[in-house]
């Protein structure tokens, strides 16, 4: 019996063996094919084991023994500058995962990494090591910096129309001013007073158009980290409107406004803001110049603007064309339209999500439950008082 007993216990033992040993070349082999750098260090610093792809990106330096912080060009130590801490020492210190990006002078070039320390604890949460894993993220940040001058120009193109509309009205009063001038010239029946007057007049036509290619210069060459402020909404509406809003009228919409004069200001940008409204107001534009047939009232835009239970304010835009039934989950996808593709990218939504979402509000797309067409609703924080 003894002997049977024995034999059944080596038996367990080495099915536990075996099953640990399948268990660590599976994780070994996960380890090994990874995209990213993967060490494990101990609580000074010094390298224990690495895998192949920190092998490949450091070579001969990336010795056991060495210190993490030799390998990457003292990168982990923080910036006193940024009042930044070394990220190991946040982890001894802290005993929780860290982590860090930061330029590498790498292969004779310098890429952008991001370094995860993540720390591996007792059971009396001692660090008994740590590990790092390392990621090469110069592609992803350059696709996203592609990505983002690719949403100006679709702001750009946004703009383009109303900006054009805008600037037609004083170029036609310049083109007025300026041959009258010259018919009073040629007459000779001009005097130094008429001159001054009609100078005057044409200078005043030519700030206007200074300060509408200003305001678009603003609206596409902003900040990539834009400062948040207190914000008027009407404001924001008000000069969305003054940009696109001859466009509109040309295309035949009537815009009804619902904004009472003592809203609480918001927390956003007001570039942004304003970027947001403009990209509605078109999208809307859009949607009514799809409509086979003139709707029943004409085509129309309704924005309102009101306070929540939830100490939020409510900006919302409706109006009378075909709806969004059936696309509400994708209308915010970056490159998702509906539209002609030489109408447009399918981002101006996207940049209306990434705005909102970047100032802690929030965006909803739906059917305008009072008729046909669409509606979108967005949450904004109200600002400080």
């Amino acid at each position: 019996m003894q002997v049977l007993q024995v034999g059944i216990n080596i038996t367990a033992g080495v099915r536990a063996r075996h099953a640990l040993d399948l268990s660590e070349q599976r994780y070994r082999s996960i380890a090994e094919n990874l995209t990213i750098g993967l060490a494990l260090v101990n609580p000074d610093g010094a390298l224990i084991t690495l895998n192949p792809k920190m092998q490949e990106w450091f070579g001969e330096k990336a010795a056991k023994g060495v210190s993490i912080e030799d390998i990457l060009q003292n990168k982990c130590c923080g910036s006193p500058e940024k009042e930044e801490r070394c990220i190991l020492h946040v982890v001894l210190q802290e005993k929780r995962t860290a982590e860090r990006d930061f330029r590498l002078l790498h292969t004779g070039a310098e890429r952008s990494f991001r370094l995860v320390a993540c720390p591996i604890l007792t059971r009396t949460r001692q660090i008994r090591a740590i590990v790092i894993m390392l990621e090469d993220i110069t592609d992803r940040q350059n696709l996203a910096s592609r990505l983002q001058q690719v949403q100006r120009l679709e702001a750009l193109g946004s703009l383009a129309g109303g900006i054009a509309h805008e600037i037609n009205q004083p170029l036609s009063a310049l083109h007025l001013y300026a041959s009258g001038m010259q018919m009073l010239i040629e007459q000779g029946a001009v005097t130094p007073e008429q001159i001054l007057e009609r100078l005057a007049l044409i200078l005043n036509q030519a700030d206007k158009i200074r300060q509408i290619i200003s305001h678009m210069r603003a609206l596409v060459m902003q900040e990539e980290n834009p400062p948040l402020a207190n914000v008027c909404v009407a404001n924001a509406v008000n000069d969305a409107l003054g940009l696109v809003g001859a466009q509109l009228f040309d295309h035949g919409i009537r815009v009804l406004l619902n904004m009472p004069e003592d809203l609480p200001r918001v927390t956003a940008n007001a570039v942004q803001l304003e970027q947001v409204v403009i990209n509605l107001l078109v999208n809307a534009m859009h949607a009514l110049d799809s409509l086979p047939q003139e709707p029943e009232g004409g085509k129309q835009i309704h924005i309102s603007v009101s306070t929540t239970k939830a100490q939020m304010l409510l900006l919302q835009m409706k109006d009378n064309g075909p709806g969004i039934a059936g696309i509400h989950s994708k209308v915010f996808d970056p490159f998702f339209t509906t539209k002609d593709a030489h109408t447009g990218m399918g981002l101006g939504l996207s940049i209306v999500h990434a705005f909102v979402a970047s100032w802690g509000g929030s965006v909803e797309a739906g059917d305008n439950h009072e008729g046909p067409g669409a509606l979108f609703s967005i949450l904004l924080p109200l600002g400080n008082a």
